[in-house]
């Protein structure tokens, strides 16, 4: 299967809306254009997650699946390649974090945050969840996904509807005994409340509908014609934000029906959303199309450092504090973008040339 640029301009607008996401909480959550463009923008960090699992799920099953028909596929090879794509930007973010900090790193407790994230198990534990870099998390999810994705690949190969199905059911009814018989003896948090509900268990579906979704693209069992093409990417679009507003209402993390289903619901409607834009031509021509794909290179890298930039320039940057006094927080989003940006590249050329590549 040739490589589809529309998923990679998909990854970009992903990327994008985590990091307006931390734009928008960090320099102080102020209202954007409208209450519908404000409440998709806050649920930017839900979304652009759950679409970075979903699309993790659709490039390792393809990945798997490229290697099997060559008849050469080894599970350790497999876990060693996945290693190292993500883990010279993971541990040198990990790296200059330690070093640039003061000594609580040093401590009991500061050797138990870079223990578990050095063996991608922080996210299992509440009190490393989110620790050295807030956005490093999601790579303990994701990293245990790899561990089971090739028995997944075997299942979803064998039965493709049964098993999309059977994963949205297995993970509504973890994230119902979580939510509903588990948090009231943890104590009701926040935290915990956002822990429990993205572990690889609660959001188990969302991997596995990203494979649905490369099954579905790769053998291409449906004629879709470009008109159809684009009424599908637009309705599931307006899916997603009524989902948004929905999940503003009603709550992503909480003991309700909104918070079981809510996830899910956003995996399915972000793998409509890929299904429709596969079969789209490529504007390989257009400026911001060719931006897009470019940036789409860089994602990991970017992913990995932009909160950290963002934050410091928030927290140190005395312009940066005085345009947020002024009520200018929303024409920060620009350079806070640029700077973040610019750094994912320049360390993602440093440390991993072969990220960089198509």
């Amino acid at each position: 299967m040739t490589r589809n640029r529309n998923i990679d301009v998909f990854r970009a607008a992903a990327l994008l809306l985590v990091m307006l996401y931390h734009c928008w909480v960090l320099t102080g959550s102020k209202m954007l254009v409208s209450p519908v463009v404000t409440n998709f923008i806050a649920l930017g960090g839900e979304i652009g997650v759950t679409a970075f699992f979903v699309l993790s799920g659709f490039g390792i099953f393809l990945a798997i699946d490229k290697t099997t028909e060559k008849g050469n596929f080894k599970y350790f090879s497999f876990l060693k390649r996945r290693f190292y794509r993500i883990a010279p930007q993971y541990y040198l973010c990990l790296l200059v974090v330690v070093l640039i900090s003061d000594a609580q790193y040093f401590s009991g407790y500061g050797i138990k945050m870079i223990i578990s994230h050095l063996f991608f198990v922080h996210n299992l534990f509440p009190d490393c969840s989110g620790t050295i870099n807030g956005a490093l998390w999601t790579m303990g999810v994701t990293v245990q996904f790899y561990i089971i994705a090739p028995l997944l690949y075997k299942i979803f190969k064998k039965w493709g509807h049964l098993a999309l199905l059977s994963s949205i059911l297995f993970t509504i009814a973890m994230k119902t005994f979580l939510f509903s018989i588990l948090l009231p003896y943890l104590g009701k948090s926040g935290h915990l409340e956002f822990f429990i509900g993205r572990q690889l268990f609660s959001a188990l579906d969302n991997f596995c509908i990203g494979m649905y979704a490369a099954v579905l693209i790769k053998e291409k069992k449906f004629k879709i014609e470009r008109m159809q093409a684009w009424i599908i990417s637009i309705l599931f679009t307006i899916l997603l934000f009524i989902i948004s507003n929905l999940g503003i209402r009603y709550g992503v993390n909480t003991n309700n029906w909104s918070g079981y289903i809510w996830h899910s619901c956003c995996a399915v409607i972000l793998g409509g959303i890929m299904f429709g834009i596969s079969y789209l031509k490529a504007y390989d021509k257009v400026w911001l199309y060719k931006k897009f794909i470019q940036l789409s290179h860089y994602e990991y890298g970017i992913y990995v450092w932009h909160l950290l930039i963002i934050r410091n320039l928030i927290d140190r940057s005395a312009w940066v504090q005085t345009g947020i006094n002024k009520g200018y927080a929303q024409w920060l989003y620009i350079p806070l973008l640029t700077a973040a940006i610019l750094t994912g590249v320049v360390f993602t050329r440093l440390s991993d040339r072969k990220a960089a590549v198509p």
